[in-house]
Order: C-alpha cells, then structure tokens, then sequence
C-alpha cells in the first residue's frame, strides 16, 4: 500500500521542518512502504539533520513494525536458532516456522538463514528465508540475495526484490531494471514499484535515455514502464509517442496516458480528454511477451557497450558506459574489467571503479586492488570506496596504509570503509585529519565524523569548531547542531582562562611587558635617591685645623648622644620583632587549624554525597528497566490495536458490502414490483375498452372509434418498451444476485470476533494509566539526579579549594559523570516512553462497539431477508413477460383496428386520398414498435400487421385473460416477498396492484 499523499508530499517540501514531521508520520504507521521512504530519507535526504532523525526514526520502525504471535512451533526453538534444529522440521512446518519468526522480530535467526540459503532446495521454504533476510538484515547482506534474483522459481525471485527493497540498499539498480521484463508479473510488479521507491531518479533518468535512444524495444519498454512513476514529466515524455508513426508505440502511449491519468496526473488528464476511449487492454502476459520479443538480446547490449567504449570525448563516453552497464547488470562486469586495461582517462577510470563497486560482484577485486596503486588521487579515492561498498574482510584489510595515504579524500573513504573492521584503528589517522595544518584535511574530517556518528569522537569534532579556516568551522557547527538535533549530546567546553596579568599588559620593545606609571617613578625616585646621597660629599681644608678639633670633640659628643638613642631605638624594634613574630606565628597556627576544620568538613561533606550519590546512580538502572518494561509492554498492546484497527474496518467494510448486496436485492423487488402495478393498470384499462367495444357491437358500424387514442400507442409501446429492458435488466440481476449474497453472508463477522478485536483497546487503555504513571516517576527522578548532580558539583568543588590533589575530587568528578550519563539514559527514557505513548493514546477504534454490533446484526438480519427473497424472485421476470408480451399484442390489435375504422371513414369522406399506401406505412411502423416492445421478442411484419383489423374481440378477450393468469403468477411471488417486510416496517414495500386481484 503506497504512503499517503500528504505525507508524500511533505517528503518532497524544500521545507527541513515539513520533511522532518513527515518522518515522524511514517514512523507512527511503520508499515512496508513506511520503512522503504525512511529508507531512503535515511540515505539521499540533503540535510544532515533529517538523515539522522530518519536513520532513528527507521531503527524505531523496525523494532515495532510487527506484532507478537504465539506459535506452538517456537516452543521448540533455543533462544538462537541453529541449522540442526531448524533442519528437523518439514517443508511446510518450516515457511510455518520463518512467519512466526518474523513477526516476533526474532533476528537471532539471521546467521542459521544465511548458511542454509545457498543450500535450500525447496523453492517455498528458500523464498520464506529470504523476506527473513530482507526483514532482519542490513544492506550488508544485499550481496547474499542478489544471485535469487535469477533464480528459476517466480516466487523466489520475487521475493528477493522485496527483501531488497527491505534492506533499502540504494545501489542495486541495475539488478532489478532488467526484471522490468521478467515473464512473470508479480516480479515485473515488484521490480517496478521497487526502482520507484528505492532509486526513482535514476530510474527516471535511464527511462529517459531509453525513451530518446531511437530504438523500439526500448522505447515500448520505456512507455510501459513510465505509468508507474505518477509525475507530469512521465506524461510529457509519453505525449510525443501519440502520433507516432508506429501503432505500437501510438497504444502504449495511449494507453499509459490513460493508466496516469486515473491516478490523478494533471497533463495526463488533459492529453486523455483528446484521447479515444481505452480500448480493451491486452494481458500482462500478452504485453510483456511482446516485449520479451522485441527486448535486445544480451549480445546486442555487449555489443553497444563496446561501442560505447570507443565514444572520442571522455564524458559522454562515461555517460554512455554508465548508461549501457545499468542496462545489463552483472552481466557488463567482464567488460568492464576488459575495458579498464586500455582506458587511460583517470576521470572514466575512477567512475567505472564506482560501477564495479554497485555492481557488489567480488570478481571485480583484483582490479580495484590494482586501482588502489594508482597515481591519480581520484581513482584511488574511488577504488578505495568501491571495496569498501563490496565488503569483502580481506580486501578491507589492505585498505588500512591507506589511513596514512597522501590524498585527504583517500584517508577519509579508508576510515569510513574500515569502520566495520575491529583489526583497524581509525582512531589516529581521524586526529591526523583533525590535527592538520591543510583545510581539506580538515574539512574531510568534519565529513568523515559527521557520517561515523560515534560519540567517543564527538571532541574531535568540537576541536574543529575553533578551526582557523572559516569553511571548517562552518561545516563542523553545521555537523554539530545536525547531530544535537537528531538526539546526540556534547559535552560543554570550558572556556580558556585568560593570561590576564600578561596578555593584557602592553610589551614594550624589550619583549617585556611593560611596567606601570607608578613603578616607573618608584624607581626612578630610587634612582634619584641614590644619585643624591652619592653626591653629598664634605670637603675639609687643612688651614681650619683647631676649629676641626672642637669641631671634632662636639661631633663625638653628638655621636654618643645618638648612639644613646640608637641604642633605645634598637631594643624598642626588637622588642616590637617579637611580639609581631608571635602574633604571626599564633596566626598561621590559628590558620592551619582552621583549614584542617575545614578539610576535615568538606571530606565529610564529600564522603556523605559519594555514598548518595552512588544509591542514586544505581536506582537509574532500576528506573530505566522499569521505564523500559512498561514501554516494552504497551509496543505489543499498541501493535494488537492497531491490527484490532484494521480488522475492525475490514470487517465494517464487511457489513457494508452485505448493506449493498440487501439493497440491490430489494431494488430488484421494487422494480419487478412497478412493472407488476404498470401491466395491472394496462390490463384494466385494455379490459374496460375490450367490454365496451363488445357492448357497441350491434348498434355502432365503428364500435373502436372513441375508445382507443390510436396517437397515444406510439407513446404506450414505447413505455412498454422500457418495461420489457427493466425485466431484461432484473432477470440478469436475479442470476448474478445468490453467489453474491452467499460471499456477503459468509464475509460477515460473528459478535465474539468483534468483542475479542474491542477488548485489545480495551487492555491498551487500561494500561496507559501505568505508563502516565511512569512518566511521573522519571520526571520526579530526573529531577533528583538534576538536584544531587548539581551538589556534587558543589562539593567538588569545595574540596579542590581546600585539597586540589585528594582522592576524592577524582571520585567525585567520576560520580558526576555517572550522575550526567544517568540524567541522559532517563531522558532517553522518558522520550521513548513518551513516543510510545501518544502513539498508543491516538489508536482508537473507527466507530463504538455498539455502533458496529447494531449494524452487523441490521447486516445479518438483511441478508437473511435477501436470501429468502432471492427464492421467490427467479419465477417473476417471465412470468411479467408473458403478460406482457400479450398487453402489447392487444395494444398493437386495437390501434390497428382503430386506423382501418378510420380509413373507412376517410374512404368515404375523400375517395382520391392514397389510403393504400397510409395503411402500409402504419403496418411498417406498428410492426417496429410491436418488434421493440414486445417482452417475448415476437416479430410481426407489416403484412402480418395489415390481418389485425380482422382479429375478433373475442380473441383480445382471451389475450388479456393469458395475460392476467401470468401476471397473477408474478403476483402471488410478490406478495410472498411483501410478507417477508413486515416485521420492518421501515422497509416495507408498497402494496401490489395484481390485474388478477382486480379482476
């Protein structure tokens, strides 16, 4: 069942925001189409962002898609399925066995699949296991179901495109193209809808070389093809094709046209209103057999291929190669391989390594092994991703020197084609990028961890932000928010703490930073100081010797005078030393006690959060299984209402059908039933007529004239006409009308039924007040692991204050981070439980339970009336044709009788009148009307028509009284249907007029 419009719709708006909530629409209904356009969404979606909300929007869908069953036969399975087990079971308990597995998504089973398909010979047990491949493999394993493809079972092969079609690999166009001409036509149609859904650009864009290549086969092909791509460009490429010189082409055109514009295609609509009627369509087998007829043979496909190997200019040689090896598939992998030997264009080179790896066929290895030693950087970029598409393990391996190789766009395809493998590090080459000094080493790093998406080397990524090229910090921000967006979390970076002291002080020319204002004069006032003091120098003069002596001795007493009080001065210092080394020695004392309190405070602060801490981290565990189990539990509740859902409306769909089958039932009735009142009036009327003309007999030479309109039975045969297409009508109906009534009865459901698909919304919504309730308990526990994050930070904190190298700052640092990856798991939690909860709380039933039982026992009731009616409805149509076949011979008699009466007066009245050849063109147009009219298909000629007149009354006597005895018959089935209405007033019918009752 294809998407629906809107939804569709919203997929190809240049809106991010539209694309992104129709997601959340397919992942709220994941049925088979749903997963396909996430699928895609997931892989050629342009924004980053919507590929990664569509790669977890389709993991989602895949894990809810289906609903849990009980099977007797999974009682005998281990926990993972092995080939000895499964082996022991029969044929048919083994499709039994791979149904039940899929729909309990059992995809432990997928290794025992994959070691017995190339093994399995029964073709219904190998097409099981390959839809179990398909629904729980990747596209790793497409290479595995790409040989069924040709398998000569139909079935096989069509189920390997829808496995394929599961897995959602974009690569494998040109397996499925050639199917387009499969002789079976559940594959043709699986092979359609697939290019459609998986690759439809490339699709469209072969078509379109196919339809512009001048050759026939292929644009046949092309033209048939093209009614499954619903666009107005599909029209506009088959419109040309409507005059076309060739018939064949003119009808496939024609009839595509038509094929769209059912489907609503607007230039397809106005091309078909100039279009003739569409003929009957030839059969699928009948087309396609056609096509196989005129398709080229794989040596004329050979052939143009290598003709395309020879095109002078190097991109429309890689235009036309691409071209040709889409058309064959495998089968253009040797000539490809061929070709590369004496190709010399790296540009053609390095594409076709590209084909080879789409191609998935390993026999291409030893040449991409060969391009991997080539000198030009795009082919060995190409020939890198090309084994890295084919996923061969030992051909990965010779991939790791490439991580070192030269070529920034060589390195990144190595990693992101390594990924898989555990024996490669991608690790350091990923820093090697990131840590470059060249833009495009970087910006091949921003790509390569965007398309990882691990989150241990999200810090890679974050480094780039502070890039110094601006287009690297542009496209890591660009991948950065693509990924907040689709869930993922960063941690926060710590902003650098700045140099402030230096960085922030201007440097003079010394290379130091330079000293402030106020140092300046401190030490130029030093400076100066010491200038002054080294300049007061006393000169004594030899002549002044006795007053030097006195001089003399009054110095040495003023020395000792200020020795005395230098003295004084000295022990007061020491003194003051004393008491201010004390004070300061109490003071560091008093400090050292007071830090060892403190310590002694934050440790014990410290130890009582870690404990704390720790009981609130193991209780997110047990939170987070509850969390889990509740939403486990409502995934199946929701799964069985919505399957409740569509039988309910199966099922409704049911009860309307057996509505329309009553009603066309009773139709049948009612129209049998007019046509009975119309033939009881005819036959009054005629009656009356009839016993007056025998009562005017003997006295009146014209006894007809007067009593019979002969221009009114023009108009009464042609009425009568109308009534003999209804019997024709309601005797085809009656034929038609028992085996539809039996599938309608047998298609209504039983109230037990219905009261089993109600009582699963009934259990979904007992059960949405527990998980309300959940809901409750994480935002009530999130808030305290919120509460007890925050103190620990607090007290860490604290603690690096006191004792930066303690042990205990590491514990609680780790506790944080516990705490911080805790708040995350819950939050994940509480979103997930949260998703699943609205979509269970919009699962509700179509209409009421007493609603739907109130119609199927309306439905029931009706149907039984229908079948009863249709036992009594077979005897009226003919025995209503009888009567009247005879009203219109006597209609046809007295207009006949009437006219001669009316020639014999004008005979009279003007003899040079041509009544000969009035009375012939009234015997020719009586005799048409009495040939249309007549139920019995009787056919009079004019002749036949000119003896009437001469009929006796008593002969129209006996007509009507055959005509009332049949209609009598029909009467007496009427009125036994009439009785089956009464216990319905509602729907009774109206009371027959039976000629016979009247009579």
């Amino acid at each position: 069942m294809p998407i629906d419009e809107s939804i569709s719709s919203l997929l190809k708006s240049p809106h991010e925001q539209d694309r992104k909530k129709a997601v959340a629409m397919l992942c709220r209904k994941p049925d088979r189409a749903a997963i396909i356009a996430l699928q895609q969404t997931a892989e050629i979606d342009e924004s980053l962002e919507i590929r990664f909300y569509a790669r977890k929007a389709l993991a989602a869908a895949k894990s809810s898609r289906r609903s849990k069953t009980e099977n007797p036969l999974l009682m005998l399975l281990p926990e993972v399925l092995d080939t000895t087990t499964f082996l022991r079971f029969d044929d048919d308990e083994k499709c039994t066995l791979i149904k039940a597995l899929i729909e309990q998504n059992r995809s432990s089973a997928l290794p025992c699949f994959l070691e017995l398909l190339p093994i399995e010979q029964n073709p219904r047990v190998l097409a099981a296991m390959i839809m179990a491949v398909g629904s729980f493999g990747s596209s790793a394993e497409s290479r595995v179901l790409i040989p069924f493809l040709h398998h000569k079972d139909a079935r096989v092969r069509a189920n390997s495109i829808e496995a394929l079609e599961l897995l959602g690999n974009l690569k494998l166009f040109a397996y499925i193209f050639p199917l387009l001409e499969d002789t079976d036509n559940r594959v043709r149609a699986n092979a359609a809808r697939s290019l459609r859904s998986i690759e439809p650009f490339t699709s469209f864009r072969l078509l379109q070389a196919m339809i512009s290549s001048g050759r026939t086969p292929f644009q046949a092909s092309a033209i048939h093809v093209l009614r499954h791509f619903i666009s107005d460009s599909s029209a506009a490429l088959v419109a040309p094709f409507l005059d076309s010189s060739q018939e064949d082409l003119r009808r496939r055109a024609g009839q595509t046209i038509h094929k769209l514009a059912e489907k609503g295609v607007a230039r397809a609509i106005e091309l078909a209103a100039t279009l003739p009627p569409l003929s009957e369509e030839p059969s699928p087998e009948t087309e396609f057999r056609e096509l196989d007829t005129q398709a080229c043979s794989v040596e004329d496909c050979i052939a143009r291929l290598e003709q395309a190997f020879t095109v002078p200019d190097s991109r429309m040689r890689l235009e036309a190669v691409e071209k040709e090896s889409l058309q064959l598939g495998d089968k253009s992998v040797m000539p490809l391989l061929k070709y590369l030997e004496r190709e010399s264009d790296p540009l053609v080179v390095g594409k076709i390594y590209i084909l080879l790896g789409r191609l998935y066929d390993v026999r291409a290895l030893p040449c991409l092994l060969k391009g991997l030693r080539s000198q030009d950087d795009r082919c060995r970029a190409n020939a890198v991703e090309a084994i890295g598409m084919l996923g061969e393990a030992k051909s990965l391996l010779q991939l790791v020197p490439f991580l070192k190789d030269p070529h920034n766009r060589v390195r990144g395809n190595a990693i992101l084609a390594l990924r898989i493998m555990k024996e490669a590090d991608i690790v350091q080459p990923l820093e090697a990028l990131v840590g470059s000094s060249e833009e495009l080493y970087q910006r091949t790093a921003v790509y390569v961890l965007a398309e990882l998406q691990r989150v241990e080397l999200f810090p890679l990524l974050q480094k780039l932000l502070h890039s110094s090229f601006a287009t690297v910090r542009k496209n890591a921000m660009t991948a950065v928010t693509a990924l907040e967006k689709a869930g993922f979390q960063f941690r926060k970076e710590e902003p650098d703490v700045p140099a402030a002291d230096v960085l922030d002080k201007p440097v003079d020319a010394s290379g130091l930073p330079e000293r402030s204002a106020d140092s300046q004069l401190s030490i130029a006032g030093d400076s100066y100081y010491m200038g002054e003091s080294a300049t007061k120098i006393v000169t004594v003069d030899s002549s002044d010797k006795h007053q030097s002596a006195q001089d003399s001795a009054s110095a040495r007493k003023r020395v000792a005078t200020f020795s005395g009080y230098f003295v004084v001065v000295a022990i007061l210092a020491l003194v003051l030393a004393i008491i201010i080394l004390a004070r300061v020695s109490i003071d560091v004392s008093g400090d050292r006690a007071a830090k060892e309190v403190l310590l002694s405070s934050a440790m014990a602060h410290a130890q009582d959060m870690h404990v704390k801490g720790l009981e609130v981290v193991a209780g997110i565990s047990l939170i987070e299984k509850q969390a889990s189990e509740v939403e486990a539990q409502i995934g199946p509740l929701a799964t069985a209402a919505i399957s409740a859902q569509k039988i309910i409306e199966r099922l409704s769909d049911a009860i309307e059908h057996a509505n329309e089958v009553s009603t066309e039932v009773h139709n049948v009735y009612l129209v049998l039933h007019k046509v009975s009142k119309v033939i009881g009036e005819h036959f009054q009327h005629l009656a009356r007529v009839v016993e007056e003309v025998r009562k005017r007999l003997p006295d009146k030479q014209h006894p007809f004239t007067g009593l019979v309109d002969s221009a009114k039975t023009g108009a009464e045969l042609v009425a009568l006409a109308r009534i003999k297409e209804d019997l024709r009508l309601s005797n085809a109906s009656i034929k038609k009308l028992p085996p539809e009534v039996s599938h309608a009865r047998s298609g209504l459901p039983d109230e037990a039924l219905l009261a089993r698909e109600y009582e699963k919304f009934a259990r979904l919504g007992k059960y949405l007040p527990e998980a309300g309730q959940m809901q409750k308990t994480l935002d009530e526990r999130m808030a305290v692991v919120a509460r007890e994050s925050a103190k620990t930070a607090e007290i860490k904190d604290t603690l690096v204050r006191v004792s930066p190298e303690d042990n205990m700052v590491t514990m609680l640092g780790d506790l944080q981070r516990s705490l911080d990856l805790g708040q995350e798991r819950l939050r994940r939690c509480q979103a997930a439980l949260a998703s699943a909860t609205r979509l269970a709380e919009n699962i509700a039933p179509g209409q009421a339970e007493a609603e739907l039982l109130d119609k199927l026992g309306r439905a029931s009731a009706e149907i039984a009336r229908s079948e009863k009616i249709l036992k009594e409805l077979p005897e009226i149509p003919g025995s209503l044709s009888k009567a009247q076949a005879r009203i219109v011979r006597v209609f046809a008699i007295l207009h006949q009788k009437v006219f001669a009466e009316t020639v014999r007066l004008g005979l009279e009245a003007d003899a040079s009148t041509d009544w000969d050849a009035a009375v012939s063109r009234e015997a020719r147009k009586i005799a048409g009307l009495y040939a249309r009219a007549h139920a019995l298909n009787d056919v009079i000629t004019s002749e036949n028509a000119l003896y009437f007149p001469d009929i006796d009354v008593s002969t129209l006597d006996e007509e009507l009284k055959a005509a009332a005895a049949s209609s009598a018959v029909a009467s007496l089935y009427l009125a036994n249907i009439t009785a089956l209405f009464e216990d319905s007033p509602d729907q009774s019918p109206p009371q027959s007029a039976s000629p016979a009752k009247k009579d």
